[in-house]
């Protein structure tokens, strides 16, 4: 797939669609960081267009090239929900390897496992956010982490042996720009780290899921987050999405009422995404700022020994339920109808199953037939898609990663 704007079935990639904005809609705003970012990392906020960030990404693959990153290695990447995460993601895709975002708290031992499961081959990271310096730990990751060769950062003092990636001009001409790699993601569920991969184009046809869902806010200006793009959920969301609808991400690392709902309060109209976690806080002190015209998309992480919480009846919410990071279930909040995965009970198990599915790594698979477990329970769904199809299989229409 490295080298071209389609993956193999022909569906537009991730880095793809950036170039292809970056040439016909140089000026569109992708991305832009919230009004806390300076403060929380030393780093201007900035704001991005499509040709902005396909520069910026294309200088950071350029860098990672020169530092030894090969087309189909893996990177490491502990960064806050702000426009570096947005240029680190693509920068690494960019360079034909597989990016795995990584909370930016992620502790040394946290990263030294994700790395040695994945054979990550560099961590990428940032000088400071608020108290922590991740660039520290992630140095301290690397020494206990035999497959990592460098470690590189954004900002300034940084520590030694940490490269840093501001300020580099690269001495000769570019290196080939590849427009395909692979998106890593990780859970906690069952005994220990999970990891599992999506090519950009499965996290292209996640976020044009939940377009599909959203059109009724369709006028809306902009995109508030606080989800960082470290789940196959944020990726759709600050990655993907502001790409095929137009609205431009703003990127909070941390969730303010105050400031959400000033941001509602200006009339121009949002798409507001938060963890499920921040429901009650949202409507206690944002919700009546929101305008006809606005949606809140909600992502859950249920744990997989337990069912998902009662849900308020709020007919503007859409949530995006996700079983681990192995299956993603949208659906508009009150609506009998969900996308997401195929899903496939056998036994008492929940496995996600066809061509969207993402492979898991680091264990032995019985084939793409078999699917991949969620590490739910069969119980889990029945909840949540009405009961169909024949024998115990139950699936939800498969538009969606």
């Amino acid at each position: 797939m490295a080298g071209r704007a389609v993956s193999e079935a022909g569906a537009p990639t991730l880095p793809g669609l950036l170039r292809a904005l970056a040439a016909s809609e140089p000026e569109r705003v992708i991305a832009e960081d919230g009004a806390a970012a300076p403060a929380l990392t030393d780093r201007p906020a900035r704001r991005l267009t499509a040709a902005a960030l396909w520069d910026a990404a294309t200088l950071t693959a350029r860098r990672l090239r020169d530092l030894g990153l090969a087309p189909g290695e893996a990177v490491i990447i502990s960064l806050p929900n702000q426009t570096d995460s947005l240029i680190a993601i693509f920068g690494v895709m960019l360079a034909g390897g597989r990016a795995a975002p990584l909370p930016v708290f992620e502790p040394a031992p946290g990263l030294a496992e994700a790395a040695s499961l994945i054979g990550a081959v560099g961590i990428l990271t940032t000088a400071r956010f608020s108290g922590l310096r991740p660039a520290e730990q992630a140095r301290y990751a690397a020494a206990a982490c035999i497959d990592v060769r460098f470690v590189c950062a954004f900002g300034e003092d940084l520590p030694a042996g940490v490269t840093p990636l501001d300020g580099w001009s690269p001495e000769c001409g570019a290196d080939p720009v590849m427009t395909g790699g692979a998106l890593i993601t990780f859970d906690h569920l069952g005994v220990g780290l999970r990891a599992f991969e999506r090519d950009g184009a499965q996290v292209v046809r996640a976020a044009a899921g939940l377009a599909a869902l959203i059109a009724p806010a369709g006028g809306a200006a902009r995109l508030l987050a606080t989800l960082p793009p470290t789940g196959a959920a944020g990726c759709a969301l600050v990655l993907a999405l502001p790409l095929i609808h137009a609205a431009p991400a703003m990127l909070d690392p941390l969730f303010d009422s105050c400031r959400f709902a000033d941001a509602l309060g200006d009339g121009a109209g949002a798409l507001v995404a938060l963890p499920g976690a921040a429901e009650d806080a949202f409507h206690a002190h944002c919700a009546a700022r929101m305008v006809r015209h606005e949606r809140l998309i909600l992502v859950h992480r249920p744990a997989a020994t337990e069912a998902l919480p009662a849900l308020a009846d709020v007919s503007d919410a859409v949530d995006m339920i996700c079983l681990g990071e192995a299956a993603m279930i949208v659906r508009r909040r009150g609506a009998s109808d969900s996308d997401g995965l195929a899903l496939m009970a056998r036994g008492k198990r929940l496995f996600a199953t066809g061509p969207l599915a993402p492979r898991r790594l680091g264990v032995e698979t019985a084939g793409d037939e078999a699917g991949v477990d969620t590490g739910f329970a069969a119980s889990f769904l029945e909840a949540l898609v009405p009961a169909g199809g024949e024998g115990d299989a139950k699936a939800a229409r498969s538009s969606a990663a």
